[in-house]
């Protein structure tokens, strides 16, 4: 069985992870693909032709990449285009090697059309208020640049289509906890 683990940044995706890690789960994420693929020769010449100036002594400047597609709709589609199918194929390839039941955190899974690959979607929501907070004490960046990272996402109005379950995250570690023992379990019942 594959789950998909998704949710707008700052809902507490990886620690939904930490859990399921915690359980013995089969984890995969697509962020560390991403993080591998980024790290790639022929990825970072590419990148290099697409966004001048955020390739830096061999290296993929996530920040200035950021800047380049945060703040522009058809930069951050050009990217997609690139990243997307690269992060759905290596994906793939490491679920063909896992046994058993495998969740895979993908923050943008509605937005690289992934979601007919998994047979459930927990889908992990909290608060946009919430979410920015978080964003903002975890991560060093303004609140306006916070912002936009967050308008290139799905909404969870859009998310909501396609989740099987619902992991509010709005509450305590407790509470967080609770609701992933409760949903993985059902899915050995």
């Amino acid at each position: 069985m594959l789950i998909a683990i998704t949710g707008g940044v700052g809902s507490g995706k990886s620690a939904v992870m930490e859990i399921l890690k915690s359980f013995g789960a089969n984890v995969l994420s697509a962020d560390e693909v991403n993080d591998e693929i980024i790290k790639d020769p022929e990825y970072i010449e590419k990148i290099s032709k697409l966004f001048d100036g955020v390739v830096k002594d061999g290296r993929i400047d996530r920040v200035a990449l950021g800047k380049k597609v945060f703040y522009d709709e058809k930069a951050m589609k050009k990217l997609n285009d690139l990243a997307h199918p690269l992060i759905i194929a290596e994906t793939k390839k490491r679920i063909a090697k896992m046994d058993g039941a495998i969740f895979v955190e993908v923050p943008l899974l509605v937005e690289s059309n992934m979601q007919d690959m998994f047979d459930r979607i927990w889908l992990v929501k909290a608060s946009r208020e919430l979410r920015l907070k978080r964003m903002l004490l975890r991560d060093t960046i303004s609140e306006e640049y916070a912002k936009r990272i967050m308008a290139s996402q799905a909404t969870d109005k859009i998310r909501m289509k396609y989740a099987t379950d619902v992991i509010e995250n709005s509450g305590d570690e407790n509470q967080l906890y609770n609701r992933v023992h409760e949903l993985y379990h059902s899915l050995y019942e």
